[in-house]
This record gives structure tokens, C-alpha cells and sequence, in this order.
């Protein structure tokens, strides 16, 4: 009674776990299907399956049968009722001894947030569409289209981590990167409305004399459409005490230039001028 008992779970168990696997092959679009025939083994591709039968049981051989059109194959597994449960015993007494060496928590458990995968898609929806707002900006100009860094990137979110306390516009000291900064105190700012933000500031940049125009700013503009950028990378956190959200990008090489202008030639008037006593 008792090893009936067994053998039914066994069957039970074994029919759950190969009925994933079909599964699991049936979604595959192009599937090699190793097929026994007479002994001998043939690898035949099958685009889609029409019928999976699928009959394991203790007394009889185990057989898959795969039906594709008018093709018919059939994969018999022949085993013993007692090795077969053999094979049960040794696997489930392996399986609790790995277990109870490594015990098993959940994956996500071990994952740092900023390798969860919901946190990676994230980030790149925002890469794709701060990288298409900065280039369209350059495009209105005749620019050439910057490309995502990832080195860049991470440099922006690490800065952009560093300020998260105090949420306060301040550059990072001694970056090799350009860098333009941006704080909101909701969330609904995405990278297309902060970047259009940045090159608005473009009324306030006079391109002949090289310099911003009424006490406004605009390297932020300059920067976006600095001609020998070549390399983009942003970052987004949010910061401390809901004290609101922070924007940095990075590029490289960087702009801004003193005396330089973003579409080249040097001028006696500049975006941003040097600290005094540095040149």
C-alpha cells in the first residue's frame, strides 16, 4: 500500500516537471528535436508542434510522442519501477544535502537595488530617452548625434548618489566629464522635460558675442550642443527626506571651454568665466 502510495507521487511529480519542460520547448520558435528511432539518434528542426503526448507510468516504458504534421515520432525511456525510484531517492537526498548546506532564500534577497531587474529596465527607458532628447536638440543644429556611455553614466548617478542627502546643484569638484544639473521637487520630470529645460536656456546665449545675455544662464545649452561632445551618460535619484529629484549628466569630452564657443571659434567673451587668479 505504502510503496503504491510512493509511486503515485513519484508519477505525480515527474508528470509536473516534464509537462514544464514540453511547455517550455513547445515556446521556443525554432526547436531541434533529438528523436530516437531504432537506437539511433536524429536531429530533426521543428518550427511548431501540433500535439505533445505525454504518458509516464511505473509498469510500462515511458514514451513522448511529438506530433508535427504528418510526421509522428515517438522517444521511448525504458526503466524499471525500481530504478526509478532509485533515481527518486538519490536525487531527493542530494537536493535536501545541497539545501541544508546552502540554504535557499529568495534570489532577489541578494540582489543590490541597483541590479534588481525592474531598477535595470528602468534605467534604461530613461538612458533611451535622455539620449534621444539630447539629439534632437543637436539636430535642430546640425550637430552630430552623441552616443551613450555607460562609464559616463555611472560617473552621473554616482554624483548624483553622493548629493542625495542634501539634494543641493552643486558640480562635482575635479570631474573629467561636462556635467549639467537639474532639481525638481515632484517626480513626473522626465529626461525630455528636463533636457528641454537645458537647451530653453538658448534665448539666453549670444552666439555672436559668445557670452549669456540678461544675468541668465545658458551652459546648460552650450553644453548640450557643444560640437566636440561625442559621449552622453545620466543619472536620476531620489533624495533624502522627500526634499525632491536629482538630475545629472555627464559628457565627454567635456564643454564649455573658456573663450570658446560650442560650434567652435574662440572669442574675447566666454559662457562661464575662470575663478580669479587661475589663469
Amino acid at each position: 500500500m505504502m510503496n503504491d502510495k510512493l509511486k503515485n507521487i513519484c508519477v505525480r511529480e515527474l508528470r509536473t516537471f516534464a509537462t514544464v519542460i514540453v511547455l517550455l520547448l513547445y515556446c521556443v520558435k525554432r526547436i531541434y528535436w533529438i528523436v530516437a528511432v531504432n537506437g539511433n539518434f536524429l536531429t530533426e528542426p521543428r518550427t511548431k508542434v501540433k500535439r505533445v503526448e505525454l504518458c509516464i507510468g511505473l509498469s510500462d516504458p515511458c514514451h513522448v510522442a511529438l506530433s508535427y504534421g504528418s510526421d509522428h515520432y515517438r522517444l521511448h525511456l525504458s526503466m524499471s519501477p525500481i530504478r526509478f525510484l532509485f533515481n527518486i531517492l538519490i536525487s531527493s537526498l542530494f537536493i535536501l544535502s545541497v539545501s541544508s548546506t546552502f540554504p535557499l532564500l529568495p534570489f532577489h534577497h541578494h540582489l543590490p537595488d541597483e541590479l534588481h531587474p525592474a531598477v535595470q529596465v528602468k534605467r534604461a527607458i530613461m538612458a533611451h530617452q535622455f539620449l534621444i532628447a539630447h539629439n534632437c536638440v543637436r539636430a535642430a543644429y546640425g550637430l552630430s548625434p552623441l552616443r551613450w556611455n555607460r562609464t559616463v553614466a555611472k560617473y552621473a548617478h554616482r554624483w548624483a548618489d553622493q548629493r542625495a542627502a542634501d539634494c543641493q546643484l552643486m558640480h562635482s569638484p575635479d570631474s573629467p566629464y561636462g556635467e549639467n544639473m537639474f532639481w525638481s521637487k515632484k517626480s513626473h520630470w522626465g529626461p525630455t522635460e528636463v533636457v528641454k529645460c537645458w537647451a530653453d536656456e538658448k534665448v539666453y546665449y549670444n552666439q555672436k558675442t559668445n557670452e549669456c545675455i540678461n544675468g541668465e544662464k545658458c551652459d546648460h545649452f552650450t553644453q548640450l550642443v557643444w560640437k566636440d561632445t561625442e559621449r552622453v551618460g545620466c543619472g536620476r535619484v531620489r533624495c533624502n527626506n522627500d526634499k525632491g529629484f536629482l538630475y545629472v549628466c555627464s559628457y565627454d569630452p567635456p564643454g564649455n571651454y573658456y573663450f570658446e564657443g560650442p560650434f567652435g571659434g574662440t572669442f574675447t567673451k566666454s559662457i562661464a568665466y575662470p575663478p580669479p587668479g587661475s589663469v
